[in-house]
């Protein structure tokens, strides 16, 4: 008997595999695009296979102040339909049914908007950008300044 090989797309909401068929996933800068990110997060955790994990990363973060400042100015990218703050995605994924195992804020990020200033720790090697990246996207105020959301989860 042939082994048939997945197809080449699929409805997100309603994925072609077993229930938990997977030990990994990776869910990376997808959620900020999903209208309702729900029905998706509610899939993947049936595909998950118990105590399996999960990589999920967003951008923007929109506890950002720049990012927040961009949006509300009707400036932030119009494929995001669904832009997330950490607490807000720790929300969706726990009510789907996950545990979020660790969260980290990366990619320091400050830009005017209207103006050509922008600050992007992510692409620039310098020493400030080192320095942003080191200390403004840690607690206190890592929400106000990391530009990117990574959270680890398992299905419980």
């Amino acid at each position: 008997m042939a082994v048939q090989s997945p197809p080449d797309q699929a409805d997100l909401a309603a994925l072609p595999f077993a229930a938990q068929s997977f030990t990994k996933i990776c869910f990376s800068e997808v959620v900020e695009h999903l209208a309702d990110p729900r029905p998706v997060l509610t899939e993947l955790h049936r595909i998950l296979r118990p105590g399996g994990r999960m990589a999920v990363t967003t951008w923007p973060n929109v506890s950002n102040l720049s990012w927040a400042l961009k949006y509300r100015l009707g400036q932030g990218p119009v494929e995001d339909f669904a832009p997330q703050t950490p607490r807000r995605l720790r929300g969706l994924l726990e009510a789907a049914g996950f545990r979020v195992r660790r969260e980290r804020l990366t990619n320091f990020y400050a830009a005017l908007p209207n103006t050509r200033w922008e600050f992007d720790g992510c692409g620039q090697s310098n020493l400030v950008a080192r320095l942003g990246e080191r200390f403004l996207t840690r607690r206190p105020w890592g929400a106000f300044f990391a530009a990117s959301i990574n959270l680890l989860c398992d299905r419980r």
